[in-house]
């Protein structure tokens, strides 16, 4: 099920007072053809980590090399995009995390509930961005969310320099 909402809000987010907008990191993911999907995930520790989890068209042949196309993109490519994402490579505190293809379904799944809920154009996308307490909290969100592929996406994660 595919869906264009021209009534959805573009969402913010923050990282060490560096403000960021899911337009500008679209903009950045969907360069590449193959991004189907992206959230990203504020985990509030000490510093703060970003998550990026990405769900490909299809699924990479090289998951490194893949990653590392992920990470250039967010921390070298757009101007526009604050320094929020470098910084947090940085830090050695940007992870990303690549599903499998199929872990569109889930977001097909809540698409759809929200379309039979009867919600506005502008609702029936979810939220590309969450904050979360913790690391825990974050395990147990993509868990619950992606199931295993989440938990399998988790493994290896931290974000490397291209």
């Amino acid at each position: 099920m595919e869906t264009l909402d021209f009534e959805a809000k573009d969402e913010a987010g923050n990282y060490l007072g560096m403000k960021f907008y899911s337009r500008y990191v679209n903009e950045a993911l969907h360069r590449s053809s193959n991004v189907r999907w992206w959230e990203m995930y504020n985990i509030k520790e000490m510093p703060a980590r970003l998550a990026v989890a990405v769900i490909p068209e299809t699924d990479p042949a090289d998951i490194a090399r893949y990653k590392n196309e992920i990470v250039r993109r967010l921390t070298h490519e757009r101007s526009d995009i604050p320094h929020s994402f470098q910084t947090a490579n940085d830090l050695g505190k940007l992870d990303i995390i690549i599903l499998p293809s199929k872990a569109y379904d889930v977001v097909e799944a809540e698409i759809g509930r929200r379309i039979r809920e009867g919600r506005s154009y502008g609702q029936l996308k979810p939220k590309h961005i969450y904050v979360v307490p913790d690391d825990r909290e974050f395990r147990r969100l993509m868990g619950e969310r992606y199931g295993t592929e989440g938990q399998a996406g988790l493994r290896d994660a931290r974000a490397r320099e291209p």
